[in-house]
C-alpha cells in the first residue's frame, strides 16, 4: 500500500483506522465502476465522489486488493516531464520523479510523486516528453499561521514560500519506509473551502497555495475545533506533505474550475 494510505484518505473525508479499512471500503465504492485492465492480469477501478474526492483500486488477477491511491479528481494544470521512476513493492505503488515545466516547457523544479494511474497508462507515456497534470499535496503534518509570525520549521529558511523535495533527498540516499513523494513546504494561501465526501457524510478542506511560483492544491482534515489547522485565505501554510498527481485527461471533462471566482 502507499504510505499512509489511509491517514491521506482521512483528508478527502475517509475517516478509517488502518490501510485493511480501507481497501475493504474502496472495494465497496468502486464495485460498480467500469475496470481498466492491467498487462499482469489485474484491474484498475476509480471512484470519484461529486466533491472530487477519489480513490483508486488496483487489485491482482485474483481479485486481492494491492493498492488503494486516494486522489483529488481535479484540473490538470500543471504542465510536467517524467525524468524517473522509482520502483516500489509493487509495481502499482511506483513513484515517479518529475519536472516542472514553466509556458516554454523549460523545466523549473523537480519533485517526486505518487502517480494514481501511471500503472493503468504507463506504456503511453514517455519520459522526457511534456504531459499535462493533476497535483494534489495531502497534508501530514502542518500548521497555519498569520504570514508576520514565526515559522515553525528553520529547515525552510527565511522565504516567504519554499518547497523542499524530501522524499527525492531519502531516496537518494537509499533510506527505507520514506516515499519520494514527500516534501516539506512554505506556501500562501490564495483560496480555500471546505467540502462534504457525500459517502462518508465527512467534511475535509482544500486549499488553493502558491509555493515558490507554483500552483496546486493542498487537502487536508477539516478540524473546527483546531483553529491552527484551519485553511484560511492569506495565511502561510507550511509543514510536511505528500504528492499525488493524476496524468491521464481521457476520463472527464476538467475544464472547470474547483474553486470559482468570489462574486
Amino acid at each position: 500500500m502507499i504510505e499512509e494510505s489511509h491517514l491521506l484518505a482521512a483528508a478527502l473525508g475517509f475517516s478509517v483506522s488502518d490501510e485493511i479499512r480501507l481497501a475493504q471500503r474502496a472495494v465497496e465504492l468502486a464495485r460498480e465502476e467500469p475496470p481498466e485492465a492491467l498487462q499482469d492480469g489485474g484491474e484498475l477501478r476509480s471512484w470519484r465522489d461529486t466533491s472530487r474526492a477519489a480513490l483508486s483500486v488496483y487489485t491482482s488477477a485474483q481479485g486481492h486488493v494491492r493498492c488503494v491511491i486516494p486522489f483529488l479528481d481535479g484540473a490538470r494544470e500543471l504542465r510536467i516531464r517524467i525524468v524517473d521512476v522509482i520502483g516500489g513493492p509493487d509495481p502499482v505503488e511506483d513513484a515517479l520523479v518529475v519536472e516542472v515545466l514553466d509556458a516554454d516547457d523549460n523545466p523549473k523544479m523537480k519533485l517526486g510523486v505518487v502517480a494514481q494511474d501511471f500503472h493503468v497508462n504507463r506504456d503511453r507515456l514517455q519520459k522526457q516528453v511534456p504531459v499535462d497534470a493533476g497535483l494534489t499535496a495531502f497534508a501530514r503534518r502542518f500548521v497555519v499561521r498569520a504570514p508576520n509570525t514565526p515559522s515553525q520549521l528553520e529547515e525552510l529558511g527565511d522565504a516567504p514560500t519554499r518547497f523542499v523535495a524530501t522524499g527525492l533527498v531519502a531516496a537518494q540516499q537509499g533510506r527505507p519506509g520514506f516515499s519520494p513523494a514527500r516534501a516539506l513546504i512554505r506556501a500562501q494561501i490564495e483560496d480555500c473551502e471546505q467540502r462534504i465526501n457525500r459517502s462518508s457524510r465527512e467534511t475535509f478542506q482544500r486549499a488553493r497555495v502558491v509555493c515558490e511560483g507554483m500552483e496546486f492544491d493542498v487537502v487536508a482534515r477539516y478540524q473546527d475545533n483546531h483553529p491552527g489547522l484551519i485553511f484560511r485565505p492569506g495565511q502561510t501554510l507550511e509543514g510536511s506533505v505528500l504528492l499525488v498527481a493524476t496524468l491521464d485527461p481521457a476520463h472527464h471533462d476538467y475544464t472547470m474550475p474547483l474553486i470559482r471566482p468570489r462574486r
